[in-house]
């Protein structure tokens, strides 16, 4: 089995249309040095018929694996991909998210560019189809705590977040009843 460098890992619930786009999107990235891991959160959609098709009949370019789970909810999505992501960064892409065809690339130059041991998270702008930014970063590279970062920085927004699979693997996502999901133990350096 081949090793990837990056795992583009997916949860999605009932969107099989919208999953269309996001997979045309992969099919035209500049390197194809990932894997596409889909967990289904048990829709009752077409999602699954279409995940099959794309296996199917997809791109030689790149490995997909989907999985289907019963509904539990984005972070048990999460939690099931620990056994499934196998590449040195997982990068969480929504089924409605589009990217941008040098996103692959962009992302492997970053982590080879400041993979250091005690680096866990690369962050990165995220934008509409129209180029309006949905979160910006300061002028400058921030290394610490990415919570403390958002604090300190008071930074509001939306990021394309990846996260080196050791540490990953180690996350548990809960939900509390009422509040989105969130990491037990929140960020630290590894």
């Amino acid at each position: 089995m081949k090793k990837y460098f990056v795992s583009i890992l997916t949860a999605t619930y009932n969107r099989g249309e919208n999953i269309k786009k996001l997979y045309q999107s992969l099919a035209n990235q500049t390197n194809f040095d990932f894997e596409w891991v889909v967990i289904d959160d048990g829709s009752v959609d077409n999602t699954e018929n279409i995940m099959q098709e794309f296996i199917q009949n997809g791109s030689d370019d790149f490995s997909i694996k989907y999985v289907k789970k019963e509904n539990g909810g984005k972070h048990t999505a999460l939690n099931v991909a620990h056994d499934y992501v196998f590449g040195n960064v997982v990068f969480m892409v929504d089924s409605d998210d589009e990217l941008t065809s040098d996103a692959v690339e962009v992302v492997i130059d970053a982590w080879k560019k400041y993979d250091e041991d005690d680096i866990g998270i690369v962050a990165f702008e995220r934008m509409t189809s129209s180029g309006e930014k949905l979160g910006s970063f300061p002028d400058q590279l921030y290394i610490g705590s990415d919570l403390n970062y958002k604090v300190k920085l008071n930074l509001k927004g939306d990021y394309a977040e990846t996260i080196k699979t050791s540490v990953f693997k180690n996350l548990n996502f809960q939900f509390s009843k009422g509040n989105d999901f969130h990491l037990k133990g929140g960020y630290s350096k590894v």
